[in-house]
């Protein structure tokens, strides 16, 4: 069976990926995971992307293939595969088709998922806000225990905002 889940950043499509991937015991591949793993090996195309990245360019469409395309022919997708983060444009939907035609692989089951736009803005900015939210509880904690010494090691119920 071959996945392909579609949507905007931040919707989920890692976290269910990895979720069905185990479920129906199949490769769950990631473009960025598969990008960084061509780097890290060293092979022809990771050192072709490294160059690019380095350089703070986005990996053409057609490269960016070429690395799915070795990847789905590994061991590991022989049995299907749940590609998340690949197409993300109508170039890359014709790149991938192409890949499926030439790899002889059936049409895959596409799966877009949709979230409201406020909670993918919760998931996408809260982490970066979080180590604020944590400085910031310390910094009154250590208020308290300034003005409260004695009362220091006593649980005190605070308020985060």
């Amino acid at each position: 069976m071959q996945i392909i889940f579609l949507g905007s950043p931040g919707v989920g499509k890692g976290t269910q990926a990895k979720i069905i991937s185990n479920k129906l015991n199949i490769a769950h591949i990631s473009t960025g995971d598969m990008l960084r793993e061509a780097i890290a090996h060293r092979t022809e195309l990771g050192l072709k992307a490294k160059e690019i990245v380095d350089k703070g360019e986005l990996v053409p469409d057609e490269l960016m293939g070429e690395i799915v395309k070795t990847v789905l022919q590994e061991e590991k997708c022989k049995n299907g595969f749940i590609l998340d983060g690949f197409p993300r444009t109508l170039h890359q939907a014709e790149v991938l088709d192409h890949i499926f035609h030439e790899l002889n692989l059936p049409k895959p089951c596409l799966l877009h998922l949709e979230v409201d736009s406020e909670i993918i803005t919760e998931r996408r900015f809260f982490p970066a806000l979080l180590p604020w939210f944590v400085a910031r509880f310390f910094a009154r904690l250590q208020r308290l225990e300034s003005k409260f010494p004695q009362r220091a090691r006593v649980p005190v119920p605070m308020q985060f905002c």
